[in-house]
């Protein structure tokens, strides 16, 4: 099933809009950017903001695209040492009825897992946002520098923080 906005949805992230919104549900996205991976990387992570202008929240609940072969929404959370350390957001992330999900480095973030095809700095590549209600954006992440900032978010260099065991793609099925 197209509705309107879908279509408008996929014209905006064609034409490499900045900004792309779901007339729909009142749902908009803007700056999102990944960190350039590198030919040996294996993880990588995905930043944006998330506006909700309309009467209901909603929650992003998965994201997909072709880079890793696992992507998951991530939050950092400091253990009882003062660590840092990447954690799962279970039950996904929300974006409050007239607010913002900030998805910044040293934050909430999507994470890619198992890099699939090392991303660059200066191309941008697809990557599909989907909410609790069903509503799919698809948003062109334009990948920086390590070293760019955009004022966007926390300036914590993001493999600085330690990942779980459990987030280790070795010990993952595929």
């Amino acid at each position: 099933m197209f509705r309107r906005s879908f279509l408008t949805f996929a014209l905006l992230a064609n034409l490499g809009m900045a900004v792309v919104a779901d007339e729909a549900h009142d749902l908009s996205v803007h700056h999102a950017y990944a960190i350039s991976s590198g030919a040996m990387a294996m993880s990588g992570a995905a930043f944006m903001v998330i506006h909700n202008s309309g009467m209901e929240s909603r929650t992003l609940v998965e994201a997909r695209a072709d880079v890793a072969a696992r992507i998951e929404l991530h939050t950092n959370i400091e253990d009882e040492n003062g660590v840092m350390r990447m954690r799962q957001i279970e039950g996904g992330i929300a974006v409050a009825s007239g607010g913002m999900a900030d998805l910044a480095r040293g934050g909430d973030h999507v994470m890619f897992m198992g890099i699939t095809d090392a991303y660059s700095e200066g191309t941008t590549f697809p990557l599909t946002l989907v909410f609790d209600d069903g509503t799919e954006l698809v948003v062109d992440v334009e990948v920086m520098a390590a070293s760019a900032g955009n004022g966007h978010g926390a300036m914590a260099d993001h493999m600085s923080h330690d990942h779980d065991d459990a987030h280790d793609m070795s010990k993952h099925d595929h």
